[in-house]
């Protein structure tokens, strides 16, 4: 299923897991984490069925539409009223937790962009040792903090997360 590729399941660890290792890996910062952990937790509920998906989202509107007369006719206002309701989720003036969740759009502004270089090693050993540490994870295995601190993810979210960027890095 969605669930099992995006979250996980049994020896798969799943592709949001895969991420968070990933940013332990590189170290992601603390300014840029939270903001990432936002999208990572969306997707994992988007794919869990927790949130629903644009397509039901747009359905269930026009079901609830007054207009809507059960005759599977989207008329002129109904139309109107839905763009309109993207439009502004999109420009975020309008709240649809049950579309976004906890998101929050914001207008992205050229002034708040960054530049930030991720760091990691890409040397064979580095590899195997996040290969391993990922498997832990998947596993339900937890490893001790490095030196260095809780990672990012348990920072932000206080949750079971092992730090494997110590021990992945080479330099």
């Amino acid at each position: 299923t969605m669930a099992e590729i995006v979250n996980g399941r049994g020896m798969f660890p799943g592709l949001v897991p895969l991420c968070y290792a990933y940013l332990d890996f590189v170290r992601c910062d603390a300014e840029s984490f939270p903001r990432l952990d936002e999208y990572l937790t969306f997707i994992s509920r988007r794919a869990s069925g927790e949130l629903v998906t644009p397509a039901t989202w747009m359905r269930n509107f026009v079901q609830g539409h007054p207009s809507y007369q059960r005759d599977s006719v989207v008329t002129q206002d109904i139309a109107y009223d839905l763009l309109c309701a993207c439009d502004e989720i999109g420009r975020g003036q309008r709240a649809c937790p049950e579309l976004l969740g906890n998101a929050v759009v914001e207008p992205i502004a050229a002034d708040s962009a960054r530049d930030i270089r991720l760091n990691g090693s890409t040397s064979p050993a580095a590899i195997a040792k996040l290969m391993k540490c990922m498997w832990a994870r998947a596993s339900g295995e937890e490893s001790s903090d490095s030196a260095e601190g809780p990672s990012p993810r348990k920072r932000a979210r206080r949750s079971p997360s092992s730090d494997c960027s110590s021990s992945t890095r080479s330099g």
